[in-house]
């Protein structure tokens, strides 16, 4: 029996409302099951249906290969454009190494809104704006799901987004998929749901089961073993929800428990790259916290490095100063106006330019350099606190002056 969504059309009504409009119906397409439940849906109402991936990082293998066996399934093409997401993260700097700061900033990627990139999206493929843009979101899936769906509806007109199977159980959901022959892709063996980003829940299996994969990541992200690493405090946050659910029965509580939890395991904005100008100011970083590796624990920075405030007193954080940059690499790439292709292009530039800036660092900043370390902590907020409490703000924050701290030290 379909999930009640109150004071909204049921999947059929909603699907009948589609038909009667005779149009195509662009759908999110992500390799997940429910995407697919949703392409199935339209298709046994005779919906044509225009399927759009959206990457947030181009021609990972085994995606790639999934989308090929799509295609050969339902016997159309999928085309693939960029996830907002993706000039987001690397506009973060995450997992970058420090010269690649620099070269981000030249990049001067803009960072569209996902209303901006459907709007493109229909243009490249000559679709009209009112064009509607399916997902599979079910209520099913969560509370917050649901209450999202009562309160903003299943179609949303002004935005022209559809959820056509909105109140379809998994079970439903599982049956239709097997009418149509669909298989789940391996992401559920992995996983147990489609590929969605590079924090542990992800790279941690990637690992172990799809090393090339994992290393093709790491030409996008270099220090991507930092996340590897945060596993640890990860396992001490699942520990302590645990432990905090099986003491406490009151249901804000274990949600509280399960936000702290999940909050630290997507967290990617809690490593310091710590920076040196000159070999002697890093061999005194390593000499003091006891390890030259590459990754270094916060609680060995936090024994190396006593404080010297209780952090309480604001703090302007400096960022690097780059001074002024080159004229951006975008600047040399012809168009074809082929939306799928430019975007593609536009990647492979993108990481090409990064990976120079390793090879030749260059520039007066402090973060123009190859001698850095990682410090990872469990949070952002354990790092701004370690900072704050040993005044390290006013060197700079995720990227911070190492030769400047030691000539404090």
């Amino acid at each position: 029996m379909p999930t009640v969504i109150k004071g909204q059309p049921t999947s059929a009504e909603v699907i009948a409302r589609l038909k009667v409009e005779d149009r195509p119906v662009l759908l999110a397409f992500s390799c997940g099951k429910d995407s697919l439940g949703a392409w199935c849906a339209l298709r046994d109402a005779g919906i044509e249906v225009i399927p759009a991936y959206l990457w947030g990082v181009p021609h990972l293998g085994f995606v790639d290969e999934e989308i090929a066996h799509f295609e050969t399934l339902f016997g159309c093409e999928i085309r693939q454009y960029p996830h907002p997401s993706f000039y987001r993260i690397l506009n973060s700097c995450s997992a970058q190494t420090p010269p690649r700061v620099r070269a981000i900033a030249e990049l001067d990627m803009a960072e569209p809104t996902y209303e901006q990139t459907w709007g493109a999206i229909k243009d490249d493929l000559g679709l009209p704006q009112d064009t509607w843009v399916a997902d599979g979101v079910r209520a099913a899936d969560s509370i917050v799901r649901r209450a999202s769906f009562v309160r903003n509806g299943v179609m949303k007109r002004t935005t022209h987004k559809v959820s056509p199977i909105a109140d379809m159980l998994k079970g439903e959901l599982m049956e239709l998929l097997g009418r149509h022959g669909v298989d789940l892709p391996m992401d559920y063996k992995l996983w147990g749901r489609s590929w969605d980003g590079t924090d542990y829940r992800f790279v941690e299996p990637m690992v172990r089961e799809m090393p090339d994969e994992y290393a093709y990541l790491k030409r996008w992200w270099p220090l991507l073993d930092t996340e590897l690493y945060r596993g640890r405090y990860i396992a001490q946050a699942v520990r302590s929800a645990q432990e905090g659910t099986a003491a406490d029965t009151g249901y804000r509580r274990r949600n509280a428990n399960e936000a702290k939890r999940r909050s630290i395991a997507t967290d990617g904005a809690s490593v310091m790259r710590v920076c040196f100008a000159k070999r002697r100011d890093l061999d005194k970083f390593c000499q003091s916290v006891g390890t030259e590796d590459m990754i270094v624990p916060h609680e060995a920075a936090s024994s190396a490095f006593p404080e010297t405030s209780d952090g309480r007193r604001a703090q302007r954080i400096a960022e690097p100063r780059l001074g002024r940059l080159e004229r951006t690499p975008f600047a040399s790439m012809e168009y074809t106006g082929d939306l799928q292709a430019d975007s593609f292009s536009e990647a492979g530039l993108i990481l090409k330019t990064m990976e120079d800036a390793d090879r030749h660092p260059g520039g007066r900043a402090f973060t123009d350099t190859g001698l850095y370390r990682c410090i990872v902590f469990p949070s952002r907020d354990d790092m701004e606190g370690f900072c704050r409490r040993r005044r390290l703000l006013r060197f700079g924050f995720q990227f911070l002056d190492g030769s400047r701290w030691m000539a404090t030290v």
